[in-house]
């Protein structure tokens, strides 16, 4: 998956026996495109990385897995969720109040013509942002939360089988929220349905990075507009102990 000027990528399958073993099988499809451990398998995932110096290797992507036959590819991995939901948030200073931008990128599976035939492919829809004043810490945390909210009201959601939300932070947590051992944000964990995803919001390597960096790009045409002054300021201030401001606001992808 090397291009020019781009780090070498490695893809990887792990996953954690069920209990202790004293060896592990392994059998590859007959086409070479996934493969099923014949053990019990806890927290299977698909990873790639690319190798820095002096650091352990950059985790650009992690899709977990839950079929037993488990693709070598991460866009393989990624189509066994219904839906996928990318959520990025940036906080910066403006106006002298701390101000945090959730972009949120919804990918939709459609059937597209091509060289080979109809192949499945995502078009991005961007839905909202949300925009937060005065949040004091995991401002990541509460953007996948309101975020999540949102669009869980909405029937399409509540239709849906799994729901892939695609994030860049908290990856050392992701097995415990995953596995509902911990609360994503203030005691919440995460709804029914939902896999919380990893990607490199740089880079189009994968679904994953490429909606992820149009999460974080809607974001940052919301701060742009803030800070121009193009976008009217939030004067309806809360007394609450997560935030003092909040509000929804309707974006488009440029």
């Amino acid at each position: 998956m090397s291009g020019s000027g781009k780090k070498p990528r490695t893809e990887w399958i792990y996953g954690a026996t069920a209990g202790k073993v004293t060896e592990i099988g392994l059998e590859i499809s007959a086409d070479g495109t996934s493969v099923r451990f014949t053990q019990e398998m806890t927290n299977a995932y698909v990873q790639t990385t690319y190798p820095r110096s002096n650091k352990e290797p950059k985790v650009i992507t992690r899709v977990p897995v839950t079929d037993a036959d488990i693709p070598f590819i991460p866009n393989r991995a990624i189509e066994s969720f219904d839906r996928l939901v990318a959520v990025d948030t940036g906080t910066r200073m403006i106006r002298g109040e701390q101000v945090s931008v959730t972009g949120v990128i919804e990918g939709e599976w459609n059937w597209e013509a091509g060289v080979a035939g109809l192949a499945r492919a995502v078009r991005p829809k961007a839905p909202f942002c949300l925009e937060f004043l005065g949040v004091r810490k995991n401002q990541e945390q509460l953007g996948w939360l309101v975020a999540l909210t949102e669009l869980m009201k909405e029937p399409r959601y509540k239709r849906s089988e799994s729901v892939g939300l695609i994030v860049d932070s908290d990856l050392g947590n992701h097995e415990a929220y995953n596995t509902r051992r911990l609360p994503i944000y203030l005691g919440r964990y995460l709804p029914p349905k939902v896999t919380l995803l990893y990607a490199f919001d740089k880079g189009n390597d994968n679904v994953s990075n490429f909606l992820l960096g149009l999460a974080d790009s809607i974001a940052g045409q919301v701060f742009k507009k803030l800070e121009m002054g193009d976008l009217l300021w939030n004067e309806n201030k809360i007394c609450g102990d997560i935030f003092t401001g909040y509000r929804r606001i309707s974006v488009r992808v440029t």
